[in-house]
């Protein structure tokens, strides 16, 4: 391994090569298999959890090397990756517009960012096997007949997807073009004079004809549409009357977002339903439930990137991320005194191993009292714990350390992160979270009023519910310490759930469900994100437990956060209060 390569760095999978991907991705189908399945899809996750990596992986070029395939024609599916932020779809002047003309103009505007990346992808894998008649005739008959053009026919295959690309990024250019006039006009809308292509009229059909090609599977074909919530919502809705359309013999929609898909409405004003219309994935709640397997996931992935250049001398992550031995040798004694009064009859749980994995930790971080931020989160499982079930969070500090490290390291090959260097970035990590991530939200200039009084306010839920869950780990007198979640009685206000939803959209929460003590319905739960952790000196090792809250209490916390941990930490130490048991934990323990 180089030393002077990172081999953490977070690079974007569009600018990774076909070669790269396939060494260094993990197979992660397993734990989300309807991605392969012949339907439509809604893939959910945050910032970081891999879904473009996952999509990327799918392109026939990538899949092909994967496979040690030749041809296309092995693959089980023909999967084009169309990235939303690079299409410049989101465009102000289209305020100008009526809903009609807007509609028509922005689905023949997606139809023409899907045509330049199908035929970018055509041009990749076609070969010296490719007929050159049977190009030429689709080309004449199924592009340029569709698309109402007379063009020359090129010389050979490559050219023949080479003139595709560039007739469809001219197309696409003319309509950007026609939209930015209206930047500079106060009348009424100009007349557009181009043709105008939608899903139905033009690209399902037109996948069609490309399917009869020899050098194409007669297998699914998956056009995936990558970070849609970028998408103005009515441009969403059309997307969503894309599946309503249900032509999943031909084309299958694998639609990716960031938690910010604003509508299921399609432009008729129906709704699209799952799992009539789609099937539905989010990450972050199967990688964050009791049954995941993130943490061989991310075991695999940091073993792949430790050892990407070595032959011998594999290096586990365990041993590359060492935890402070010393620190680990306190608990140790520590874990050996609670098992012993257990034992002597003077513990909680029935068995003496219960008391250690559920008091060993809170009961070191109390005793260390005001130096309490002495506390070490080194380690390979910590750094997996504190990344919340998101792989960029892993990557994040371990590329951070690693840098830190080369700094020290100047000339041998780095086989280890000092613990010391391991704390600092993850603690500095955690306090930028909060301070700096934040912060640039609260000043960002494209955020109105509305959206910066419920960052606030977000801000204020954090440093409550932080604030409790650090002094209910260090209240000895509580059966349970280790708390990371709350559940709501009740459903919440509108302005509590504005909050909770904007915390859940950038990672500092994590949502889910849990059936109410009454035997019906469903209380709604939320997690406060691990990397927050070291912020307020809390265990990261597991949660086992979940702290009810009224939606009324928690209301409170968002203008005065001290009050809300001050009076629910009151209500706590009464005899009547309780804490759910539900073990909640990331890995177990």
């Amino acid at each position: 391994m180089s030393n002077s390569h990172n081999p953490f760095s977070v690079t974007s999978p569009e600018n990774l090569s076909d070669d790269l991907m396939v060494q260094l991705f993990v197979d992660v189908y397993s734990d989300f298999p309807k991605i392969k399945m012949a339907s439509h899809t809604f893939i959910h996750g945050s910032r970081g959890t891999g879904k473009s990596m996952m999509l990327r992986y799918l392109e026939p070029t990538v899949q092909m090397k994967a496979n040690k395939c030749t041809s296309p024609t092995g693959l089980d599916f023909f999967a084009i990756h169309v990235p939303i932020k690079t299409s410049n779809l989101s465009r102000i002047e289209f305020s100008r517009f009526e809903v009609a003309p807007y509609l028509i103009l922005a689905e023949h505007m997606l139809v023409m960012h899907c045509l330049v990346k199908i035929s970018e992808t055509l041009a990749k894998v076609c070969n010296e096997s490719c007929k050159s008649d049977e190009l030429q005739v689709f080309f004449e008959k199924s592009f340029l007949n569709r698309l109402r053009l007379k063009q020359s026919i090129p010389t050979s295959c490559q050219n023949y997807f080479r003139e595709m690309i560039s007739i469809a990024e001219s197309i696409y250019n003319e309509a950007q073009t026609y939209i930015s006039k209206h930047a500079f006009i106060k009348e009424d809308i100009l007349p557009y004079e181009g043709n105008l292509f939608g899903w139905l009229d033009f690209l399902v059909p037109f996948i069609k004809d490309l399917q009869s090609l020899s050098f194409i599977p007669n297998k699914p074909f998956f056009l995936m549409l990558d970070d849609a919530d970028n998408l103005e919502e009515n441009m969403q809705k059309i997307i969503n009357t894309w599946v309503s359309t249900r032509v999943i013999e031909n084309v299958c929609l694998k639609v990716s977002t960031q938690l910010r898909y604003k509508t299921y409405q399609t432009v008729s004003g129906a709704f699209i339903e799952s799992p009539h219309d789609y099937t539905d994935i989010d990450i972050t709640k199967v990688y964050s439930s009791k049954t995941t397997k993130f943490y061989e996931r991310a075991r695999e992935i940091a073993l792949k990137r430790i050892n990407i250049h070595s032959h011998d001398n594999i290096i586990t992550p365990e041993d590359f991320f060492p935890p402070d031995e010393a620190q680990e040798l306190r608990l140790k004694e520590l874990a050996d005194e609670i098992r012993k009064k257990n034992e002597e009859g003077e513990g909680r749980a029935q068995r003496p191993s219960d008391d250690v994995t559920r008091y060993l930790r809170p009961e070191y971080i109390r005793r260390l009292g005001r130096s309490a931020h002495s506390y070490s989160y080194a380690g390979f499982k910590s750094i997996v714990d504190l990344s919340s079930g998101i792989i960029r969070w892993f990557l994040e500090p371990a590329a951070l350390m690693y840098s830190d490290c080369q700094s020290v390291v100047m000339s041998s090959p780095i086989t280890n992160i000092p613990h010391g260097i391991q704390d600092a970035v993850i603690k500095k990590w955690s306090k930028d979270f909060l301070d700096v991530e934040l912060q640039k939200l609260e000043t960002s200039a494209k955020r109105g009023p509305n959206e910066l009084d419920q960052l606030s306010k977000l801000r204020n839920l954090i440093d409550g519910v932080g604030m409790l869950f650090q002094r209910i780990l260090t209240e000895e007198s509580l059966s349970e310490r280790r708390i990371f979640t709350i559940m709501l009685t009740a459903p919440p206000s509108y302005e509590l759930s504005k909050v909770l939803d904007l915390g859940v959209q950038y990672s500092y929460f994590q949502r889910s469900t849990v059936g109410s003590k009454e035997g019906y319905g469903r209380n709604m739960r939320f997690s406060l994100s691990r990397r927050l952790g070291p912020y307020y000196k809390l265990d990261v090792s597991g949660f086992a437990g979940n702290l009810s809250v009224t939606p009324e209490m928690l209301q409170l916390a968002l203008r005065s956060p001290k009050t809300f941990a001050d009076e629910r930490f009151k209500k706590l130490l009464l005899p009547s209060s309780e804490i759910g048991h539900e073990q909640l934990s990331l890995f177990g323990d």
